[in-house]
């Protein structure tokens, strides 16, 4: 059987049951009818289908459920919107973790803030490694060699033992792969963000170091540029096709080969000569620390970057577990492979633009160079012509000098002869004096 509901304006007369006071037209009455007010003491009561209300359920308990309802609707409504504007609130503010639980409270995670969450998570991981590098580095790695050993080590390029110097070499070939793959990935070419070129310049001295530091403070584009690019241009251009050739990579991966062949030749003494450095050594120890973090790195990097360029190996999860362990596996060498295998743009240098690049660098067109010889020439020609001018000055100066001293010498021996003169006739005067005295 059909319930009238409370307010309406149409009941249909045909359903059993219903009392005809329940058929009246209500079209005068507000839509939302409030609740009754309760009738005195002692006042009959009115016949329930008068009021208009269910017959089977009393009006006072169906009023009240339905204010319960939409007291409960607004309360839910005004909450959502009270957790909305703390997600906008701590999304300007820069409290991107109050903004994600916000989101997770709402119970949807937009792209926007999975975007966010991400690059929490980066900064953070990378903060985290590189304050315990550090760290570990100025605490807690071994010093017995003191500061002169360690420095007399650094300077020779570790060449004392082998494998050092091997660790050594391999912590500049490893910066070189990982630019090559960091340069396209994590670039950002808006104006206000935060140039990668003087980290990837410090991370040849400083290895993970430099990385982490970027990692630690990355603000990446919101709209990455697909990969591989189509076009490279702008003030890194020569950078960018430098990272999309495969000249680098191939130079890093046979150079590579080369160390890594140092490896099998060692002997028992060597390695444990390499053990003794690195637990007493707090260079080569620091140094190994750093090549290890390098090699995760590269894994972390090669995945992303093989992600952004479409490989069908990084489209599944175990795909790109698979690459990740292939390029922990085989340190520097992985990345090099990658590198040499991925798709690359096709402005990317090859071997005869790279020859044409160099030589426009390294030598000056032959107008420059002839104007460089003629504007030489002249200087040296009036060079010559004022030290000419400054050789007569200085020959009259001399003469005129030597003059001088030739007038000034005669004068000085003129009065030298005259005093002599006098001296000797008061001597010969005062001579005769006293043989006059002695004869009287």
């Amino acid at each position: 059987m059909r319930r009238p509901v409370p307010g309406s304006t149409k009941v249909d007369p045909t359903q059993p049951g219903i009392p005809a006071a329940a058929y009246t037209d209500r079209s005068a009455q507000p839509a939302t009818p409030a609740i009754p007010p309760s009738p005195p003491r002692g006042a009959a009561q009115a016949p329930a289908g008068a009021a208009g209300y269910d017959i089977h359920k009393p009006a006072e308990d169906q009023t009240a459920s339905t204010t319960q309802r939409r007291s409960v609707r607004k309360e839910i409504t005004a909450n959502v919107s009270r957790v909305a504007g703390l997600a906008k609130h701590a999304s300007d503010a820069g409290l991107l973790g109050v903004a994600e639980a916000a989101g997770r409270v709402l119970g949807e995670l937009t792209p926007a803030s999975r975007w966010r969450q991400e690059l929490l998570q980066i900064r953070v991981v990378a903060g985290v490694l590189l304050t315990a590098m550090l760290g570990y580095a100025f605490l807690l790695a071994p010093r017995k060699l003191g500061w002169r050993g360690e420095a007399a080590l650094v300077l020779r390029g570790c060449s004392d033992n082998a494998l050092s110097f091997v660790l050594f070499n391999m912590l500049g070939i490893m910066p070189a792969l990982l630019g090559c793959v960091a340069w396209p990935v994590l670039r950002n070419n808006d104006a206000n963000a935060r140039p990668m070129r003087p980290y990837l310049a410090a991370s040849f001295g400083t290895g993970a170091f430099a990385f982490l530091s970027y990692l630690a403070r990355w603000d990446p584009p919101k709209h990455p540029a697909a990969l591989p690019p189509t076009h490279l241009g702008g003030r890194t251009a020569w950078l960018q096709r430098l990272s999309e050739s495969r000249i680098l990579p191939a130079i890093l991966l046979v150079s590579t080969l080369y160390f890594y062949s140092l490896l099998p030749v060692a002997t028992p003494a060597t390695w444990a000569h390499f053990g003794y450095l690195f637990s007493h050594s707090q260079t080569v120890h620091v140094m190994m620390i750093d090549f290890s973090m390098l090699t995760l790195l590269s894994a972390w990097l090669v995945v992303r970057d093989a992600s952004a360029r479409g490989l069908g190996l990084a489209r599944t999860t175990a795909g790109k577990w698979i690459l990740g362990s292939a390029m922990v596996l085989a340190p520097a060498i992985g990345p090099g492979v990658y590198l040499m295998t991925r798709p690359v743009s096709a402005e990317g240098y090859s071997f005869d633009q790279l020859c044409k690049d160099t030589r426009s660098l390294l030598q000056l067109p032959a107008s420059r160079v002839q104007g460089f010889g003629q504007q030489a020439l002249g200087n040296g020609r009036d060079l010559a012509r004022s030290a000419e001018a400054y050789g007569s000055d200085a020959a009259a100066a001399a003469d005129g000098a030597a003059r001088r001293a030739r007038a000034t010498a005669t004068r000085a021996a003129d009065r030298a002869g005259a005093a002599a003169d006098r001296a000797a006739d008061r001597a010969g005067a005062a001579a005769d004096r006293a043989a006059d005295r002695a004869g009287a």
